[in-house]
C-alpha cells in the first residue's frame, strides 16, 4: 500500500485519471496547510472520523461511477443559520479531475445572493476582487453539503466548508493575471452536476472497487497526528471488509515489525539453502560422470580396427610369391604362423625386401 503526498496546488491542475481497479482514495486540502494524499490499496484512518462512514454503491456507468445524492446545501454566517441554497435534491458526480462545483442555475443564483457574487460572462467564472474578498473574510460564512445514498432521506453525511475553501485563484490563459474566484459553475443539465476538487478539500473519499462501493466523510486535520494506513482487503480474503475504521494501530491482522523481519529472514535462509543444495547436487553428479568415463589402471584399450584388416596397426598383409605374408614394422615380411602337424613348430619364411630365395627352417635346404 502506497501513499502519495500531493501539494495544495494540485487542486488547480487535474491529475491524470487513475485506473479504476487501484484508485482507492483522493483527498486534496490546502485550506489548513495540510498536504493532500492519495492512498492505493487502503486508507489513512487519521484523516477521517473514527465512526464508520456510510457507504454508497458505485454507479454502473463507469464514466460517472462516484455518484451521490446531494440532499441539501445550507448557508450560515453570523446573522443567518441554515439558509437553504438547494431547492431540491439532485444526484451529482464526485470528480477529482476538475476543480469546480457544478450546480443548477437556481442554486448558483442562491450562492450569488448569499455571498454577493457576480458572474463574469467572459470567463464563465465568479471572479472575486480584493474588496469582496475582504468582505467575505469578515463575514466568515460556511456552507454545509448534505450527501447521502439518495436525494431524500436515508443515511447521509454533512460536509462543512468555510469560505476559505472557496478562495481559489485562476491564472493564464483564462485571465492575464492571477485573480481570485469562487469555484462555482453553472450546469446546463443534470449530466454536468459535479463535485470537484473543491469538495474534496474537506471531504474524505474511500473507494472499494472490488466490492463496488465507496464512502464519503468529513476530512479531519488533527495537528501532529501520525499517518495510520489501513489496508483494504480483497473480497477473496477471509478478513473483515474494507470501509471500517481502525481506532488504533493494534490491528490483529497486521504483522508486527518483528514478525515481518522474521518472515523475510526465513525466506532468505530458505533461498540460500535451496541454491546450495542445487549446486552440490550438480557438483557430485558431474564427478560421478567423470569417474564413469575415466579408464582404470591396469587395463588396456583394444586397438582401433582398420578397414579390411583385423591385425595389428603396425603391420600389413601382402602377397609375396603367391603366399600370404605380413609386413611388420622392421620392414620384413613373414608368413603368418600356422598350426602344423602334431609335434611340429610351423614354418618361418623370411624375405628381405625382394622375392629371392627363402629358407625353410627345419629342412636345411634352400629353394
Amino acid at each position: 500500500m502506497d501513499t502519495l503526498r500531493v501539494p495544495p496546488t494540485v487542486r488547480h491542475h487535474p491529475p491524470p485519471h487513475l485506473p479504476a481497479i487501484i484508485r482507492q482514495k483522493l483527498t486534496c486540502s490546502g485550506l489548513k496547510k495540510v498536504l493532500g494524499s492519495l492512498t492505493l490499496g487502503g486508507y489513512d484512518a487519521s484523516r477521517r472520523p473514527l465512526t464508520d462512514p456510510f457507504t454508497v454503491t458505485l454507479n454502473p456507468d463507469t464514466s460517472r461511477d462516484l455518484v451521490v445524492g446531494l440532499q441539501s446545501i445550507e448557508f450560515s454566517d453570523a446573522k443567518t443559520a441554515g439558509r437553504q441554497l438547494l431547492s431540491k435534491g439532485i444526484y451529482t458526480f464526485i470528480d477529482s479531475t476538475v476543480p469546480h462545483i457544478w450546480l443548477p442555475l437556481d442554486t448558483c443564483q442562491a450562492f450569488e445572493n448569499a455571498f454577493g457574487l457576480t458572474y463574469d460572462n467572459a470567463t464563465d467564472l465568479y471572479l472575486v476582487n480584493s474588496t469582496l474578498h475582504d468582505t467575505l473574510k469578515r463575514q466568515n460564512a460556511s456552507v454545509s453539503f448534505i450527501v447521502g445514498n439518495s436525494i431524500n432521506g436515508g443515511a447521509s453525511v454533512n460536509i462543512t466548508f468555510p469560505y476559505a475553501s472557496f478562495d481559489l485563484q485562476v491564472s493564464s490563459p483564462i485571465v492575464p493575471e492571477p485573480t481570485r474566484y469562487f469555484p462555482l459553475r453553472r450546469a446546463n443539465n443534470d449530466t454536468q452536476y459535479t463535485l470537484g476538487r473543491t469538495f474534496l478539500q474537506e471531504a474524505y473519499l474511500t473507494v472499494d472497487y472490488e466490492r463496488s462501493r465507496f464512502s464519503v466523510s468529513q476530512a479531519t486535520f488533527a495537528d501532529g497526528a501520525p499517518v495510520n494506513l489501513i489496508p483494504i482487503s480483497s473480497p477473496n480474503d477471509n478478513t473483515t471488509s474494507t470501509i471500517s475504521t481502525a481506532k488504533n494501530n493494534n490491528d490483529p491482522n497486521r504483522l508486527s515489525r518483528g514478525a515481518l523481519a522474521g518472515t523475510v529472514a526465513g525466506a532468505l535462509i530458505f533461498f540460500f539453502l535451496a541454491v546450495a543444495a542445487t549446486t552440490l547436487f550438480f557438483f557430485f553428479l558431474r564427478k560421478r560422470r567423470q569417474r564413469r568415463t575415466t579408464p582404470t589402471q591396469g587395463t588396456t584399450k583394444d586397438p582401433p580396427e582398420t578397414d579390411n584388416s583385423s591385425s595389428n596397426s603396425n603391420s600389413r598383409r601382402s602377397i609375396i610369391g603367391g603366399e600370404l605374408n605380413v609386413e611388420f614394422g622392421d620392414g620384413k615380411y613373414r608368413p603368418p604362423e600356422v598350426e602344423g602337424s602334431p609335434g611340429s613348430r610351423g614354418a618361418l619364411v623370411e624375405a628381405e625386401g625382394t622375392r629371392g630365395g627363402t629358407e625353410v627352417e627345419g629342412t636345411g635346404a634352400g629353394v
